[in-house]
């Protein structure tokens, strides 16, 4: 049995229960998002949202692009948004078959 380290980074990720509240808040949203969102989501700090966004996107959970949110026209660079990707994430864990055997 070989075990894929890209499954096990992702796994460690959301090990964190913040950065899994922001992943689960992401994938409700069904829209990208600005970090600033995040951040007012969960009660925490933009910086510290971007810090664990970027933790997600390296992981591999989220991707990223700069566009301004639909409807909103500000001056000034286009904001960072946040979105899941699109491929399934699944962890299966192989069972383990032990036989009892009486000692002698």
């Amino acid at each position: 049995m070989t075990l894929d380290h890209s499954s096990l980074t992702t796994l460690a990720v959301l090990g964190d229960a913040l950065r899994r509240r922001m992943f689960e808040f992401i994938r409700q949203e069904r829209r990208p998002v600005t970090r600033e969102e995040v951040a007012d989501s969960l009660g925490i700090s933009r910086k510290l949202a971007a810090f664990h966004l970027d933790k997600l996107v390296s992981a591999g959970l989220l991707r990223t692009h700069y566009e301004s949110p639909a409807g909103i026209r500000k001056v000034g660079r286009k904001p960072k948004l946040y979105e899941p990707v699109a491929e399934a994430i699944a962890v299966s864990i192989p069972s383990v078959a032990t036989e009892c055997r009486p000692t002698s």
